[in-house]
């Protein structure tokens, strides 16, 4: 198994490195049968920044993703990154550039080590394990397993609240260090104070890598650096909340929806 691992690292470090640079949807069409559900969008997601895509159910947003993982591909139009077209690149070194997060919180049963390190083929450290969970604000949790970090986890995590899985999958993702995150309703699943406080944490440890949210919580999307808004498969708008509170009238209207005092009033 040894040489066969070895091997596989030699071949992994020839493969072409997917380009840094900013992700641009340029005139994308995208239809499921006979429904069309992007048409001809362009937008940017700048490099190292936080971009949000919001708008009503059905409005593309989930696509948008898939796209970006080049899980399907556009119809019509192309997605760029740093100047070159998604679909041209070597799409295992590309995918090995994103993280993607969803609201299930995914754990697999074993070691709370080996849930941390699933899918990272290297060797981490027990500093590392540390420095991951401190960020993340797991680690007072796993210190007070008497096992620590080979502690068993109960199936699916089933045993830890939906918060504390979700900050395990965190510190997951930063031991991974991918340049891209994709967020999809990342804290749908929890209560408004557990949301806030893990929307936080994805600010605060993932900076200077660019991150990609589908969200609902205000407070997560009003933090964001660029707001693309989406409205039945059309980019109605795009730029920062104080922006689009001015010129974006379905932004408007989801922010009086959440009831802007409340999440705002200082």
């Amino acid at each position: 198994g040894e040489i066969m691992y070895l091997e596989n690292e030699t071949v992994r470090r020839e493969q072409p490195m997917a380009p840094a640079g900013s992700i641009a949807f340029r005139n994308v069409s995208f239809r499921y049968g006979e429904d069309t559900v992007l048409n001809d969008v362009s937008f940017t997601i700048p490099e190292g920044k936080t971009t949000a895509i919001i708008g009503p159910s059905g409005s593309g947003k989930t696509t948008i993703l898939r796209l970006l993982e080049n899980l399907y591909t556009p119809q019509s139009g192309a997605i760029f990154v740093g100047g070159k077209r998604l679909d041209e690149l070597n799409l295992a070194a590309w995918r090995d550039h994103l993280s993607y997060v969803n609201q299930d919180a995914e754990l697999f049963s074993g070691k709370i080590r080996d849930a941390l390190t699933y899918g990272i083929r290297r060797a981490v450290s027990d500093e590392e394990l540390g420095q991951a969970t401190k960020t993340a604000g797991i680690y007072d949790y796993i210190s007070e397993q008497p096992e620590g970090f080979d502690a068993e986890l109960a199936i699916w995590g089933n045993a830890m609240s939906g918060g504390q899985r979700q900050r395990m999958v965190i510190a997951r993702e930063l031991l991974k260090n991918a340049n891209i995150l994709l967020l999809d309703e990342p804290t749908s699943a929890l209560d408004a104070e557990t949301a806030t406080a893990i929307s936080d944490t994805f600010f605060n440890g993932f900076k200077g890598k660019t991150i990609v949210t589908i969200s609902h919580e205000l407070n997560f999307i009003a933090q964001a650096d660029n707001i693309v808004v989406l409205n039945h498969g059309i980019v109605e708008d795009s730029g920062t909340h104080e922006r689009l509170l001015r010129t974006s009238k379905t932004y408007r209207t989801l922010v009086e929806e959440q009831s802007y005092q409340e999440v705002f009033a200082q």
